[in-house]
């Protein structure tokens, strides 16, 4: 990924990464583990919400590399690498 970030370009592909999770994990633990209400994930899966805010987001990207099965996190991290053009 360059390391220049273009605003318009999610750096991660959450509606793709949030269904995955909640395959593993109901909604109110990854709220939990996240500090973000069920509404701010929920609209964050459907597209409504670009990006979480810094900590909570990391705080999830750290969760689903916990919890996703391999296939499943390499399919968030190509699909991400493909929503960002270098």
């Amino acid at each position: 990924m360059s390391a220049y970030h273009h605003p318009n370009h999610p750096i991660v592909d959450w509606p793709l990464l949030l269904p995955l999770l909640r395959r593993h994990v109901p909604l109110a633990r990854i709220g939990e583990a996240t500090g973000m209400c069920e509404r701010t994930i929920n609209r964050l899966a459907r597209g409504e919400i670009r990006e979480p805010r810094f900590g909570p987001g990391l705080r999830l990207l750290d969760l689903a590399s916990d919890i996703l099965q391999p296939e499943e996190w390499e399919r968030v991290c190509q699909s991400s690498r493909g929503m960002n053009p270098q």
